[in-house]
């Protein structure tokens, strides 16, 4: 009677502690719990959710094993499971995992909700939006299935349908700059640009921080004409992250319609540090160069633009014209 007490009693402990984060300490109590009760479903389980919140997804799937072999009838413990083997890239395994777990409780929207998480991973985009769509229709109210319904869509080429699933996600939870900015891609994808940046502007709200947002606001600055604003924007993306690729080209690109050349090649530059085999920052940098009247500087930029990448047709032109139009 006294270990069953103290079994229980280290149960509830790890318990407390997961609840307040402190996942550790969570996993020296189950251990404990599990020392004195093998038998234990419960700490097995909990145990696994403590190791998949620190990452530790092969040891959380080894101890969700244990947890339903125990009780081989708990959908949360093989949609658990589930969850720790999509982490893992075990997409097929994770499917079976949450298949079971549906098969017990078919009314159990996060295993369908995970399952059409471990389909999207395997490009069976048809196959994650028809499992979203039934872990919507069991529970309306959860803004993630919406927002990954989202994404599914604009994988399939369905923009109007993605937007109105980002929106049914916004209105659910409008505080996510995730969902702010994705619905922002998919209006890009539409042309709808005045109605990206309204989107883009919202996600920057919540999140002054997200490198991304600059980088596609200003793509859309840019498709605008609005190439000082653009490059306002590029540069907040750069002062959040230098090392996101093609944010330095696109600020090049924005610089060069401003008439700046010499501060274009220096943005040109920033991104060859990023991507040293960028054949078209090689190219734009060739074009600044010969904008500044460095005629040498243009050709070597030229030249190498086409021996990073020999079916670069624009850098191949641009030496080519060049080539002809002068004796250097």
């Amino acid at each position: 009677m006294h270990d069953v007490r103290m079994a229980t009693h280290h149960l509830s402990k790890g318990i407390d502690y997961f609840s307040c984060g402190r996942f550790h300490e969570a996993i020296k109590s189950f251990d404990k719990a599990i020392q004195i009760n093998p038998g234990d479903f419960a700490a097995w389980y909990n145990r696994g959710n403590a190791l998949h919140e620190l990452g530790r997804n092969g040891e959380a799937v080894a101890s969700y094993d244990k947890a339903v072999q125990i009780n081989p009838d708990d959908p949360d413990a093989w949609n658990s499971r589930g969850n720790a083997l999509h982490s893992l890239g075990r997409y097929t395994e994770a499917i079976a995992s949450n298949d079971r777990a549906i098969s017990i409780n078919p009314c159990e929207s996060g295993a369908w909700y995970n399952r059409g998480n471990a389909l999207f991973g395997l490009a069976r985009n048809e196959d994650a939006l028809a499992s979203y769509d039934k872990a919507n229709q069991i529970d309306p109210g959860k803004s993630k299935v919406w927002y990954n319904r989202g994404i599914v869509l604009h994988e399939l080429g369905r923009f109007a349908d993605a937007v109105a699933s980002y929106f049914k996600a916004i209105r659910i939870n409008p505080k996510d700059p995730d969902a702010w900015y994705n619905l922002g891609v998919t209006l890009v994808a539409l042309e709808q640009y005045d109605g990206a940046i309204r989107s883009y502007d919202h996600a920057l709200q919540i999140d002054p921080g997200f490198a991304n947002v600059w980088f596609g606001r200003g793509n859309v600055l840019f498709r605008l004409d609005r190439y000082a604003e653009a490059v306002a924007s590029y540069d907040n993306a750069v002062k959040l992250n230098p090392k996101v690729i093609g944010v330095w080209f696109s600020r090049g690109n924005a610089l060069c319609r401003l008439d700046r050349y010499a501060d274009a090649i220096a943005s040109f530059d920033k991104e060859l540090k990023v991507n040293p085999k960028d054949s078209d920052a090689w190219n734009n940098k060739g074009i600044a160069f010969d904008e500044l009247g460095q005629p040498r500087k243009a050709l070597n930029a030229f030249n190498k633009a086409v021996s990073i990448d020999p079916t670069n047709d624009a850098a191949r032109s641009n030496r080519e014209i060049f080539l002809a139009n002068t004796d250097r």
